[in-house]
Formats: structure tokens, C-alpha cells, sequence
């Protein structure tokens, strides 16, 4: 489970409108990445975040859930969102954060 250099900076981009539907695509990629940065602090200081050095990620399975149950909460709030009114960098942003999600989904079930 990594989160990839890509889905991060889509969390930095920001265009001058932070409101609507774009603001809430770099919402729910923002709270999703500071999650997992969390949940996998080996990863957050491989990527030069060091708030969570001293920790290791947990691998159990209460965790495992936890992670699962997060991932499908931000899968949803993703599928509410109407992407074909997303233009440019926003909309290939949303799909980078969307398909990793699903491809987080994949690893904790396997």
C-alpha cells in the first residue's frame, strides 16, 4: 500500500476557486492523503513528511477494517461527485485519486 507521488501533489495543486465541486474534490483528496500519511507514517517519511517519524503502521486486523471502512467512505463520497463537470487538472486529479482508492480497496481485501 503506497500512495504515489502523483496522488500527492493532486492535494497541492489548487486553482483560485476553492469552492464548488473542485473544492471539494481537493477537500476529499486532502483529508483522504492526510489519512493515510497517518495510517502508514513508514511511507509519510519516505515522501519527507516527518510529523509521523518514531511511529509504525499498524497491521492488524482491527486496523486493517478501520482502513477498509475509510477507504469505502472516501470511495463514496468520490462517486457522488459528477466528474464530467471537472475540467483540466481537476478532472485527471479526481480519477489519479479515484482509481488509487480502488486500488487501496483491492490490497486491504486481498
Amino acid at each position: 500500500m503506497r500512495i504515489t507521488s502523483q496522488l500527492r501533489s493532486c492535494c497541492r495543486r489548487r486553482s483560485s476557486a476553492h469552492s464548488g465541486l473542485t473544492g471539494r474534490v481537493q477537500k476529499t483528496a486532502h483529508d483522504y492523503i492526510e489519512q493515510y500519511l497517518r495510517a502508514n507514517p513508514e511511507d509519510a517519511t519516505e515522501l519527507g513528511d516527518h510529523r509521523f517519524d518514531g511511529q509504525l503502521t499498524d497491521y492488524s486486523p482491527e486496523a486493517r477494517a478501520k482502513e477498509l471502512a475509510t477507504l469505502k467512505e472516501v470511495r463514496d463520497k468520490l462517486s457522488a461527485i459528477d466528474a464530467s463537470q471537472l475540467t483540466g487538472a481537476n478532472n485527471i486529479d479526481f480519477r489519479i485519486l479515484k482509481e488509487n482508492i480502488d486500488y487501496e480497496i483491492f490490497g486491504v481485501k486481498s
